[in-house]
């Protein structure tokens, strides 16, 4: 939990720091599309890992559940560390529409996070009804996460 806190007061420092338009110098576009790509294939995977959560979870917190809910913890962390970088490298160098698309996939992470923990809280927890309505949210904020990194690939 507290990694996930970290991760997230990282993301909003660096969202701040990188675009500050009085503090615009130019990046790395090779490195921004880097961070960009790599967010992608973590939300990929936590989008794939998310859908086999929904079977495993459903009734009881075995260790198939607890296992995929870790992965997917690990595996958006990693997201937002890429995210965190791609604010730092595409600040400033790259068009308004890659720092809006940024921008957007930082406020999207945070939702994301934020359902994933309440899954893990829930579904330990034995609330099966919570855990499927949280793990569906999950489902729906890696949807919508991915669209924005997809958008953000394309606009920078």
């Amino acid at each position: 939990m507290m990694l996930n806190i970290l991760v997230l007061f990282v993301i909003f420092v660096a969202t701040n720091a990188a675009f500050n338009e009085s503090s615009f110098e130019v990046k790395s576009t090779a490195k921004c599309i880097q961070d960009i790509t790599e967010a992608s294939k973590d939300i990929a995977q936590a989008a794939a890992t998310i859908a086999k959560a929904i079977g495993d979870c459903k009734g009881t917190y075995n260790a198939a559940c607890k296992d995929d809910i870790n992965t997917i913890l690990k595996l958006i962390t990693e997201a937002g560390v890429d995210i965190t970088d791609a604010v730092y490298d595409c600040g400033g160098n790259e068009p308004p529409a890659c720092a809006n698309d940024i921008t957007t996939a930082v406020t999207d992470f945070t939702t994301t996070l934020i359902d994933v923990n309440n899954a893990l809280y829930d579904c330990k927890n034995g609330s099966t009804v919570k855990c499927s309505s949280d793990l569906a949210r999950a489902a729906k904020d890696v949807t919508t996460l991915q669209a924005d990194i997809d958008k953000a690939i394309s606009d920078c």
